[in-house]
């Protein structure tokens, strides 16, 4: 789960946003470096989709998908 109110109101260590991030980042980098490909699973903060975005701008060859939103609660 990522780190935020809902995480906090469960009372969750909650998986700051800067870890995944920096992951993916680290990724395309070393796509780029070495010449080849590289697909990212389960984007799940607004910066993953940015490091993407400019990774495709510097012409690195990666593609994404994204974590599905949870159900909203029924009530």
């Amino acid at each position: 789960m990522n780190e935020g109110v809902v995480s906090a109101e469960l009372g969750l260590g909650g998986w700051p946003a800067v870890a995944e991030e920096s992951i993916i980042a680290r990724d395309v980098l070393l796509a780029e470096h070495v010449g080849s490909r590289v697909h990212i699973c389960h984007l799940s903060t607004a910066g993953s989709v940015e490091i993407v975005r400019w990774a495709k701008s510097r012409g690195i060859d990666v593609t994404a998908e994204v974590t599905p939103a949870p159900p909203p609660p029924h009530g």
